[in-house]
């Protein structure tokens, strides 16, 4: 639910492969559909944490709820994004002066994504045959 006040903030893997813009062409397309709360950075790849920090600074949010854009909430969830070390993302926006919430639940754990997967892999198997 969208809040005037909140940026929901989604932390994606990245990579250095030609299809990482695919994150930024993502984020696009939610501001498209009126969906500016929404931004997307990654881990190893571009947008970076430090460019979230900056969009973050030219809007008027408060609080920043965190995101796992991963199937699995595995090492970079645990540590990267709400880990308890310095420089997660959790504690870098929080010293910047935001109250910070993060969810710790991956993509993977939602129905409906497992629906989509489920579906992909029948579509495999029916063209195998």
């Amino acid at each position: 639910e969208q809040q005037a006040d909140t940026a929901q903030v989604f932390m994606g893997h990245g990579t250095e492969h030609y299809v990482n813009p695919s994150y930024t062409q993502l984020e696009y397309l939610f501001h498209d559909m009126g969906r500016k709360d929404i931004i997307i950075g990654t881990v190893e790849g571009y947008p970076t944490m430090e460019t979230i920090l900056e969009q973050l600074g030219r809007s008027a949010y408060t609080h920043v709820e965190l995101l796992p854009m991963l199937l699995v909430a595995g090492d970079h969830v645990q540590n990267d994004m709400a880990g308890e070390t310095p420089d997660s993302w959790y504690n870098i926006f929080t010293r910047a002066g935001y109250t910070v919430t993060a969810h710790r639940k991956g993509l993977g754990e939602y129905p409906s994504v497992q629906a989509l997967y489920t579906q992909k892999v029948r579509k495999l198997m029916e063209q195998e045959d």
